[in-house]
């Protein structure tokens, strides 16, 4: 990070797996963070932040939440003497102990967009979740201190899981949409760009963007026409090129990682293994093994 901070590094974590920082009220320099295998969450509960992340510039004002998926670089800045709030960065380990409460946070926060803009009473609920987290993180040392700040995290996914729901309900109800010729050719269209830009391009709002509508029309259209999320879409298919690649055996995982465009491939085989069950590695040894098995078979023939 850069020598001023809009971060205060006073209290981080209570391990690797977790770390919640404070927002600095008065900071004009932008810092850059760089969660290459983490999830970000960024909360703004007073004054204004600017965030940039892939080519995207967001303002946050208050009562605004900002998901983030591994691989993003964040530039934070804010020069708001008012600035109050919280970022709080999460690994794939924390986010999936959250499913023993019923909670898949991976797609419960991440509902087709980056940005939750809230209602005055979510503002205040989240923004005391968020001092209990803080003071559980600085005080509390007991046994169940890890226990207790996962379920802290679990109420603040199911806040804005009923929050999105609920919104977007009502927008669905009030504009009369139903799933028509154009929501298909939208999901159509969507599908053809990921294959087209997957491996440069694992943004919701990118595709968004191209499309000329907002992430959330993207979501609903996508759902309601295949089943699952653009996020799920954009995975799908980033696998499905990562599995072609792994089965080229002069393919490295090292040249498979940045053929599609990973920081790293220490995160690659995170993100692989997360969605496919195995690591690159294992998943290449075993089709290796089951070709050898094919080819011995035959030359016995």
């Amino acid at each position: 990070m850069n020598a001023k901070y809009i971060l205060d590094n006073e209290f981080t974590s209570i391990n690797k797996d977790f770390c919640l920082y404070p927002l600095v009220k008065t900071v004009s320099t932008k810092t850059i963070h760089k969660p290459l295998d983490m999830f970000g969450l960024v909360f703004v509960s007073e004054g204004l932040l600017t965030i940039e992340s892939n080519g995207y510039t967001n303002e946050l004002k208050k009562g605004t939440m900002y998901y983030s998926t591994p691989g993003s670089e964040l530039r934070l800045s804010s020069s708001n003497n008012t600035l109050e709030g919280y970022f709080l960065s999460l690994s794939p380990i924390f986010i999936e102990s959250l499913q023993q409460y019923g909670i898949n946070a991976d797609k419960e926060l991440y509902q087709g967009c980056e940005k939750y803009d809230l209602n005055n009473d979510l503002n205040l609920r989240i923004k005391h979740l968020f001092t209990i987290m803080q003071d559980e993180v600085m005080n509390n040392k007991g046994l169940f201190r890890k226990e207790i700040i996962t379920n802290l995290v679990s109420a603040l996914c199911l806040y804005i899981m009923s929050e999105y729901l609920e919104s977007n309900n009502s927008a669905l109800k009030s504009d009369s949409i139903h799933v028509s010729a154009r929501v298909k050719n939208l999901s159509n269209n969507f599908v053809k760009l990921v294959k087209q830009y997957s491996s440069e391009y694992r943004q919701v709002s990118f595709y968004a963007d191209k499309l000329c509508i907002s992430p959330k029309y993207l979501y609903f259209s996508v759902k309601s026409t295949t089943g699952i999320t653009p996020n799920e879409w954009i995975n799908r298919i980033v696998i499905h090129n990562a599995k072609k690649l792994l089965q080229k055996s002069d393919n490295t995982i090292k040249e498979v990682s940045y053929t599609l465009n990973f920081s790293n491939p220490s995160f690659f085989g995170k993100y692989f293994k997360r969605l496919v069950g195995v690591s690159p590695a294992d998943y290449q040894r075993k089709i290796f093994f089951i070709d050898n098995q094919i080819q011995e078979k035959i030359e016995l023939r």
